[in-house]
């Protein structure tokens, strides 16, 4: 702290406690990890960084998200998705305020409306791999369109969604065009604006299941009254223009569009233990069932019915406001809601295929079903027949820098810690295989809310325990968000907690006591990804404003059980307004409260923390076993964490560091 502030008398160094915490606060309480319970509810699952009309006035941003989801999406919703390839509907120069700054040749142009449409694409893909989804990874997308001579946003066009089903093994494709993709600078206000479409047409029908059209805006926005300070807002404006503004805005539209493809059920589920229950509509159901069913074919229809009649009763389910009763069968055109089961089986073989359990579709949660009533979105039938013509696979510009905060941005942000990295020689991307990301500990709450390390609201034991499921999941999901754009293989999140759950795992205690051999056999994985939230907090100090969040995480190898990689960062995303006057105190207390102790902020400081992590993981086998791993020291902070601490060695996979003595 002394290296921070320069306190000249005893007396600053006997402030009161409570101005104390208010000026400088804290880096978290630690508490012990056994306890911590996992799989519990988890509130607010959708609407986490969601943008809200204060948001929106906040921050300047006229940006507008219209959606539309079709009722073919509640009757065949998808499980596996296929995110094409994005089209950039620019000419590939770089415009500031509509007017072209740069004239690129066209070989050049084609490279950056690549870059720009992949960015796009790859976070949306991203945000669809920590949902219930499945969605192929692009690597693999990329690689089939090559080999069917699939060059360009032309020749993808011609080819139908039936078809691509076909090719990828999918229940639906998304297309995508990127409309605006410009920077401004005013003076007084100055950032980025970024406009894509995104289209989900079902591979079963062809026909639309959602459709999306958003435009989001990162800006700066500061003014002065007198020429000095007018002049000194507009250089301060100026550093908006970085390209880590340009990311921010482009995980905004991205998680904003995914926000309104409807939720399937959040949490595991089993429907081999929960009893059969009836809806009390039972009879609207059927009505609305022979409807939904009313296109299909007659064939199919009379083989629902054989199997209904042949079979004993069966599980009811719903989609939405859709009630549905009919059995799910291994041919059936969309995914099974129950896990796939045989009729033969008995029930203990039944119980052994569990570990490629299937989650269960519950009730979608912001199902509207007065859409029918609205006017629809005008759209064409294929996005790409809208665009010029654009090539594809090609080098990506700035791919591992981009969004990678520079030490320029760490210094405009007063954030300037640096992810602290342990590589094991052993460790490669092909080692890896397909990771599954187990719960993380929260390390830093306690169960609350902290601001200033001062709970803000009292909870009981049950909301505590709540919220550190939640805070850790957060991180988790935003963790599996970026590895999943870095084309890691990552186990679905929800799969994975059907299966600890089917263990009988519960707490975070009977985690830690499952090696890491065996967790690897029973999720069918070859490395595990521990993790602990060692700081989420706010501050706030009148003139300054704050979210901090940090996580520490394991890579460990379910074959060796070694500890392939380790990483640790914090990020603050803050705001500073210097003040000396009480007029200008005052405005600056109600500046950084209103702009910095939102909702929206936190999940930025998430998502920048997730992302700087995974930027640390090597993607390039490039690791020499003959050179030495880079060693970090460990700050003391991180010394009393339950990952050098816990009190069985031999079973804590957080041990191998040591016990491998990197």
């Amino acid at each position: 702290m002394s290296k921070l502030f320069d306190l000249s008398n005893y007396a600053q160094f006997h402030l009161h406690p409570c101005r104390f915490f208010l000026f400088f606060g804290c880096s978290g309480i630690r508490t012990p990890p056994e306890e911590q319970k996992l799989f519990v509810k988890e509130p607010s699952i959708s609407n986490h960084g969601r943008k809200t009309l204060y948001d929106h006035v906040v921050d300047i941003d006229p940006g507008r998200i219209k959606s539309k989801t079709s009722t073919l999406f509640y009757e065949l919703p998808p499980k596996t998705i296929a995110v094409l390839p994005f089209v950039d509907k620019d000419s590939g120069n770089f415009y500031l305020d509509k007017v072209a700054v740069t004239n690129r040749n066209p070989q050049w142009k084609e490279q950056y409306r690549w870059t720009r449409a992949q960015r796009v694409r790859k976070l949306i893909y991203g945000n669809l791999a920590q949902r219930e989804y499945y969605p192929i990874k692009l690597e693999k997308i990329d690689t089939v369109l090559k080999e069917h001579g699939i060059k360009n946003s032309t020749d993808l066009s011609k080819i139908s969604p039936e078809v691509l089903g076909s090719w990828l093994k999918v229940d639906a494709v998304i297309y995508g065009i990127v409309k605006n993709y410009e920077s401004y600078y005013a003076g007084i206000i100055c950032g980025y604006s970024i406009a894509t479409d995104v289209q989900m047409l079902s591979t079963k029908t062809g026909d639309q299941l959602f459709y999306s059209s958003a435009s989001r805006n990162q800006l700066g926005f500061d003014f002065g009254l007198n020429p000095t300070d007018l002049a000194l807002n507009m250089i301060a404006n100026g550093t908006y223009l970085r390209d880590v503004v340009l990311r921010r805005a482009e995980e905004d539209i991205s998680r904003e569009i995914v926000f309104r493809i409807p939720t399937r059920r959040p949490l595991p589920y089993f429907p081999q233990t929960e009893k059969t229950k009836l809806s009390e509509n039972q009879t609207k159901a059927k009505k609305k069932k022979k409807e939904s069913l009313g296109h299909s074919s007659n064939s199919n229809s009379q083989l629902l019915a054989n199997k209904k009649s042949e079979q004993p009763p069966i599980m009811r389910h719903s989609f939405g406001n859709i009630p549905q009763n009919d059995a799910i069968t291994m041919d059936h055109p969309t995914f099974s809601a129950h896990l796939f089961r045989k009729e033969k089986e008995t029930k203990n073989e039944t119980k052994e295929q569990i570990k490629k359990a299937d989650f269960a579709l519950a009730p979608i949660e912001e199902a509207r079903m007065d859409h029918h009533n609205k006017k629809e979105l005008a759209l064409p039938s294929n996005l790409l027949s809208s665009v010029p013509q654009q090539s594809f696979f090609l080098p990506e510009i700035a791919e591992k820098q981009h969004g990678k905060k520079t030490m320029f941005d760490r210094l405009i942000e007063m954030d300037i810690q640096k992810p602290e990295v342990i590589v094991h020689p052993s460790y490669s991307s092909k080692t890896c295989g397909t990771i599954a990301i187990l719960p993380f500990s929260d390390q830093a709450t306690g169960g609350n809310l902290l601001i200033n390390r001062i709970p803000l609201f009292p909870k009981t034991k049950e909301q505590k325990e709540n919220w550190r499921w939640i805070v850790g999941n957060r991180i988790r999901k935003a963790i599996a968000c970026y590895l999943a754009q870095r084309d890691f293989d990552i186990l679905n999140i929800g799969e994975t907690d059907t299966i600890l759950k089917s263990h009988g795992l519960s707490t975070m205690k009977d985690l830690l006591r499952v090696p890491a051999k065996t967790l690897g056999r029973w999720l069918s994985v070859d490395s595990l990804i521990y993790g602990e939230v060692t700081n989420y907090e706010g501050f706030y100090s009148i003139v300054w404003a704050a979210w901090r969040v940090g996580a520490k995480l394991n890579l460990v190898s379910t074959h060796s059980g070694i500890t392939l990689f380790t990483t640790q960062a914090t990020r603050t995303s803050n705001r500073f307004i210097p003040a000396i006057t009480p007029i200008d105190l005052a405005i600056a207390g109600v500046t950084t409260m209103t702009t910095m102790m939102r909702d929206y902020k936190l999940r930025q400081a998430e998502e920048e923390l997730s992302r700087e992590l995974v930027l640390s993981f090597p993607k390039e086998d490039n690791i020499s076993e003959e050179k030495e791993p880079r060693k970090v020291p460990i700050n003391k902070a991180h010394k009393i964490s339950f990952l050098e601490n816990s009190s069985s060695k031999r079973k804590n996979p957080f041990l191998a560091l040591k016990d491998n003595k990197i």
